[in-house]
C-alpha cells in the first residue's frame, strides 16, 4: 500500500533514478492512492501494470508520466482530483484491457477502453472527464446510473476532450437509481457523453435506436445530437401476449372459484 496522507510529507516518486539504478517495469498488486489535495504520486517507470487499485481522490493526484496499462482491478478518479499520463506535450496513453475505470475527476491522457467505463464509479452519479481521446473498443462497457435530471449529481456523464472523432463502440449498460423509473418522464432527456469532436458509430446494444436498462423497466432512445449522446423519450414496454393470455387465465380462474 503506497498513499499520500494528511501531515506526512510532500509529494512521491515509485521507482525512477532517486529509488532505484534506473528506469524500471513495475506492477501494482495492491493500492496506490493520493488522497491528499494538491499532493502528487509520480509512477515513474518503463512500464506499469495494474492489477490492484490506482486511484487519486479528495483533491490528490496521480502522475504516470509513461503512461500504463490494467489488466485487471480499478482505476479511480475521484472529484477535484486527477490522475495524468501526459510528459510534457506529449498525452500518452492508459490502457484499460480489464477491470474499471471510474470516478467524476479529470483524466488527463488518452483513454484506451476495452472494459468497464464507469463515470461515477459504484456508488455515485459524476462526471468523467477524460482530456484527451478516449476509444471505446468493441469488448466495452459504458455504465451510466440515471436516478434524475441533473447531470453529475443524478445521472452519469463522459466528457471527451480529444483531437479525434469519438466512435462508440462495445455495449451500454443503464441502471435506474433512487427509484427514478417510478417518476420518469417519456419527455426527461439526459446527455450522457459529450465531446468536442463528432461522434461516429452506435453501441452494439442500441437496436432500432432504442435500449432497454439492465432490470428491465423500459426503454431509452439513444441518439447522437451534435457532439452529444442523449438519452429520451423512456417508454414502459407493451404487455406481451403471454402476458395477457396469463392474465386472462387469472381472471377465469378467479370467476370460477366465485361461482363454487
Amino acid at each position: 500500500v503506497i498513499r499520500t496522507e494528511t501531515g506526512f510529507g510532500g509529494d512521491a516518486v515509485i521507482g525512477g533514478s532517486f529509488n532505484f539504478s534506473g528506469a524500471m517495469n513495475l506492477t501494482n498488486l495492491g493500492l496506490i492512492s493520493s488522497e491528499v489535495s494538491g499532493r502528487t504520486i509520480t509512477i515513474s517507470a518503463a512500464t506499469f501494470t495494474n492489477t490492484g487499485t490506482v486511484q487519486a481522490i479528495n483533491g490528490g493526484i496521480i502522475s504516470a508520466p509513461g503512461g500504463y496499462s490494467q489488466t485487471a482491478g480499478v482505476t479511480r478518479v475521484g472529484s477535484g482530483s486527477m490522475l495524468s499520463a501526459s510528459s510534457g506535450p506529449t498525452t500518452n496513453t492508459i490502457d484499460i484491457t480489464g477491470g474499471s475505470f471510474e470516478g467524476s475527476g479529470t483524466i488527463n491522457a488518452n483513454v484506451n477502453s476495452f472494459a468497464r467505463t464507469v463515470p461515477g464509479g459504484a456508488l455515485a452519479s459524476g462526471i468523467l472527464t477524460v482530456s484527451g481521446d478516449l476509444f471505446l473498443r468493441g469488448s466495452s462497457t459504458m455504465e451510466i446510473d440515471v436516478g434524475g435530471t441533473t447531470a453529475g449529481a443524478q445521472y452519469d456523464r463522459v466528457l471527451d476532450g480529444g483531437t479525434f472523432a469519438l466512435t462508440l463502440g462495445g455495449s451500454l449498460s443503464l441502471k435506474f437509481i433512487n427509484g427514478f423509473q417510478n417518476s420518469i418522464l417519456p419527455t426527461d432527456t439526459f446527455t450522457i457523453i459529450g465531446s468536442n469532436q463528432s461522434i461516429l458509430g452506435m453501441f452494439s446494444n442500441v437496436v432500432g435506436g432504442r435500449v432497454t436498462d439492465v432490470d428491465g423497466f423500459g426503454s431509452f432512445a439513444v441518439t447522437v445530437v451534435g457532439n452529444n449522446v442523449i438519452l429520451g423519450n423512456f417508454q414502459i414496454p407493451e404487455p406481451t401476449t403471454s402476458m395477457w393470455v396469463l392474465a386472462g387465465f387469472g381472471l377465469l380462474m378467479l370467476k370460477c372459484r366465485q361461482r363454487g
